[in-house]
């Protein structure tokens, strides 16, 4: 990714420039997820562990310590779906939310996920399209 869109994105979200977003896709997934959230907790780092419903499935405990642990469970949704869909109350005092979130919709949520999360409210946030930060940034926005 270009720097200048991370800038975009650290100006438009109000993320200090000392701070990042850590984010690990494609989860929970066994031994690497259990070693991530050693590390984690060992730091006293929070991140964002953006799911995949199959492998909530198949490793259920392992989705319920991400949340335990105090990290974000994030749906990871295809690109064309148009965003990226939070299954945690923890994100709605972020900026990025306030920005990009949406009305709250459960009708995406796969029902293993739900299973899981029962408890946990859903809502739905957008990061900035690149190509319409580039173009923003062009004209001066």
């Amino acid at each position: 990714m270009a720097p200048s869109l991370i800038l975009f994105a650290r100006e438009k979200c109000g993320i200090p420039s000392h701070q990042c977003l850590l984010t690990f896709d494609d989860g929970p997934a066994g031994v690497v997820t259990e070693e991530l959230l050693g590390v984690l907790g060992e730091l006293k780092v929070k991140a964002c562990f953006c799911v995949v419903g199959s492998e909530v499935v198949v490793r259920p405990e392992q989705t319920r310590a991400i949340v335990r642990e105090g990290h974000l469970l994030i749906r990871n949704a295809k690109r064309e779906e148009g965003g990226i869909y939070v299954l945690h109350d923890g994100l709605l005092s972020c900026p990025v939310t306030n920005l990009f979130r949406g009305k709250p919709d459960r009708s995406w949520v796969p029902s293993a996920v739900k299973k899981m999360v029962q408890h946990l409210r859903a809502s739905e946030f957008h990061f900035p399209d690149p190509a319409q930060a580039l173009a923003g940034r062009a004209r001066g926005d």
